[in-house]
């Protein structure tokens, strides 16, 4: 089925530009001397993999167990879990490790790291410990002594291999000086990894990253970590466009939706496009808001998304003007930007390809589920 056959709302994805993203980062971890292990909670799909991985089967991160079990079908390999487990998962973790050479998981609490102990495997499990500089969501601190204790008890437990700390930079989202945050985490991951190492302690891996902090990467930004997990950089979004991680030609993803009504006394369009296509998100960027509301329309720098319900996509124009209606019949399509491209992906089931390759299908499908 062509795009132009589909009935909307479907999520577009330009394969052309999510090629050059990935390829961008590829390059850019290669000129830092870092490896890199690409995140597929944005997309969750096989091809899409293989692009950002430059076409190896290994070293991945995952945000699901259900993200892991579909690489490990399809023959990856490395697989970083990187989300933290509850104890109805591990039997699956322990499917997964007995099916792959490296899966490495999260630990950072004891009712979890002692699961893992008491299951003998024939490889000790590979665990991480989730670290946290500042950005409060989950992991320990990397400041205190109580995470040196604890890591000290995942070094000395049965059956658990300690293979690296991992550190989310998730506050790039939210401060000003990128590259100063990620310096002062970098420092952080280093002083822990040493504190450690003196007292006979190898932590291994050093991983560190978020899309806005890898996508300003420069060699030596990244000082002492070995690894970046970025993942949102394939598709980008109008939220990255915002904090300066790419350009508004850098976004692969948009939402085609239909307009199925105008209302005059409101000054509003309608468009068969809500929260269940486009995701709840309000943009947290108070000016990017008050110019476009919940997503840019492409081409229609004049237009705002003014609001949705579950179905229903509410659009004027974000200057108070009268709208030209006859410019926006009905059945006319408009492509909506994204603010966070990972919750508007979430809400599709497919993403039919604007630009398709002769190795690519017409759409990718995603994996969805827990």
């Amino acid at each position: 089925m062509s795009v132009g056959a589909r009935t909307t709302p479907y999520l577009v994805l330009d394969m052309g530009v999510a090629e050059a993203n990935a390829r961008r980062m590829l390059d850019l971890a290669s000129r830092a001397g870092l490896s890199l292990r690409p995140h597929m909670k944005t997309h969750k799909t096989l091809p899409l993999a293989l692009t950002m991985t430059g076409g190896r089967k290994s070293r991945i991160a995952v945000s699901t167990l259900a993200e892991a079990e579909l690489y490990a079908s399809d023959g990856f390999d490395d697989i970083t879990c990187a989300f933290h487990l509850t104890p109805d998962k591990i039997s699956r973790c322990e499917a997964l490790h007995l099916k792959l050479h490296k899966l490495n998981l999260f630990v950072e609490n004891e009712v979890i790291l002692d699961e893992l102990s008491s299951r003998p495997v024939p490889e000790r499990w590979r665990v991480l410990v989730e670290v946290d500089h500042s950005y409060g969501r989950t992991g320990l601190p990397v400041w205190h002594h109580s995470t040196v204790e604890f890591i000290r008890k995942v070094a000395s437990s049965p059956n658990v291999a300690l293979v690296g700390l991992y550190m989310h930079c998730g506050d790039s989202y939210r401060v000003d000086d990128i590259p100063g945050l990620v310096q002062s985490a970098a420092a952080s991951l280093v002083r822990l990894r040493d504190t450690l190492k003196d007292i006979s302690i190898d932590v291994g891996t050093l991983s560190l990253g978020s899309t806005p902090s890898c996508s300003l990467l420069t060699p030596g930004l990244f000082s002492g970590v070995d690894e970046i997990h970025p993942g949102n950089y394939v598709f980008y979004d109008a939220q990255q466009m915002r904090l300066g991680s790419c350009g508004v030609e850098d976004i692969a993803v948009s939402v085609r939706c239909s307009v199925i009504g105008h209302y005059p006394r409101n000054n509003t369009l309608a468009l068969d496009c809500g929260w269940t296509a486009l995701s709840s998100e309000r943009p947290d960027d108070e000016r990017y808001f008050a110019t476009y509301g919940y997503a840019m329309v492409k081409g229609h720098p004049e237009l705002k998304v003014l609001g949705m319900s579950q179905e229903v996509g509410k659009v004027t124009t974000n200057d108070g003007s009268q709208l030209h209606f006859s410019r926006y019949p009905v059945g006319h399509q408009l492509d909506l930007v994204p603010w966070h491209s990972c919750a508007t992906a979430a809400m599709h089931r497919e993403y039919v390809l604007l630009a398709r390759s002769a190795a690519t299908a017409h759409a990718l499908r995603p994996v969805s589920g827990w």
